[in-house]
Parts: C-alpha cells; sequence; structure tokens
C-alpha cells in the first residue's frame, strides 16, 4: 500500500523529471558530462532551478543549474579569478578575517 507521503514524493520526482526536460529543450548548447550531472541532481530531488553551489547571480537570484553549475566549475578551475583582494592575503596567511 502506498502512503500519501509516498504518493507525494513519486508525484514530486514526476513534476521534477518534467521540469528537467522542458529546461533542457529551452537551455541550448549543453556538455555530455552537464546532462549526466543535471539528471543525477534531478534523480536527487533538486529541481534545475537550484545549483549544487548555491550561487546567486548579480540581481540576488538563485542561478539554474547549468549557469551555477558552469560558474562553479569554473571557480575551482580559476580560484584566482574569484578572490577579493586582501581578503586572499589574508586567508593565506592564516590571519583572522576582520569581520
Amino acid at each position: 500500500m502506498i502512503t500519501n507521503i509516498e504518493c507525494d514524493k513519486i508525484s514530486i520526482k514526476a513534476y521534477l523529471r518534467e521540469e528537467l526536460k522542458e529546461y533542457l529543450r529551452t537551455i541550448g548548447d549543453i556538455t555530455a558530462e552537464e546532462i549526466i550531472d543535471i539528471r543525477k541532481w534531478v534523480l536527487d530531488g533538486n529541481s534545475v532551478y537550484d545549483n549544487p553551489y548555491s550561487l546567486y547571480n548579480e540581481s540576488g537570484c538563485l542561478m539554474d543549474f547549468i549557469n551555477g553549475y558552469r560558474i562553479g566549475v569554473d571557480m575551482s578551475e580559476n580560484p584566482s579569478d574569484y578572490s577579493w583582494g586582501e581578503l586572499t592575503y589574508v586567508w593565506n596567511t592564516g590571519k583572522d578575517i576582520p569581520f
């Protein structure tokens, strides 16, 4: 017997799969690796309108998966592009951040 909670989980997962299909139709170019990662993301119960790094755009809105994913990968590959001047120096010297 399926409980209401199990039924709700099934409904949510079905909704997320449909959301993924629509998203993939609108996103444009996407790599094979990104497709694998976004499918895993959705199978884990996450929305395509969220990202694994909880990154927000300059307007303060949560980035969708592909944009957040791509920036997250770039941040890990090019950390110096995302440093904050003195903060990098403070971090590398082990001194306390002054806030």
